[in-house]
């Protein structure tokens, strides 16, 4: 079976992906885990630090002499904050990569296993006995591979009917999770 994929990726999509990546390894060794939402997660950390910090100046500069302790607290602090920065950065390039994606894929699910095709970029291919299991979220349908180095198959969520209806007839074998 070949599923051809022209459209450009969805924002729900690309974020869902991102989170799915960064949480792969815990995913893997629950395969019903609940997908929590990493990037909305790291942006209310990062505004509960930032009025931390906001506020934790406006202290040491009206009520209390700084000394080392309130100066190590503040670095603390200060680094925290510039750390989820980063972190967000990083997350929000990966999404950027994903929903800036031009060219077209081709997802093949056949005996030997499944492939995701991006023309002229990419080919990853697994087989059978690597997939750990099938995963459908609420925007996308993931193949997992059983390695822990994060090697994923992804469709969105329209194409999983035809992606299980699929599962179901040709490998009941493998573990699919709705």
């Amino acid at each position: 079976m070949k599923i051809e994929v022209n459209e450009t990726a969805r924002g729900e999509f690309a974020e869902e992906v991102v989170n799915i990546s960064f949480q792969y390894r815990q995913l893997l060794k629950q395969h019903d885990r609940r997908l929590k939402n990493t990037m909305k997660e790291y942006k209310v950390l990062l505004i509960a630090l930032s009025v931390m910090l906001v506020l934790y100046i406006v202290s040491m500069l009206t009520w209390m002499e700084p000394d080392g302790l309130s100066l190590a607290l503040f670095v603390v602090l200060a680094v925290l904050l510039i750390t989820i920065v980063f972190l967000l950065r990083n997350l929000k390039k990966i999404y950027r990569g994903i929903t800036d994606q031009k060219s077209g894929s081709v997802i093949t699910l056949d005996e030997n296993g499944a492939e995701l095709n991006r023309h002229n970029a990419q080919v990853l291919r697994m087989s059978w006995d690597n997939i750990a299991f099938v995963r459908a979220f609420k925007e996308s349908i993931c193949f997992f591979s059983k390695e822990p180095n994060g090697m994923l198959i992804l469709a969105d969520i329209k194409y999983a009917d035809t992606i299980i209806s699929w599962l179901t007839e040709n490998r009941p074998d493998t573990e699919l999770i709705r």
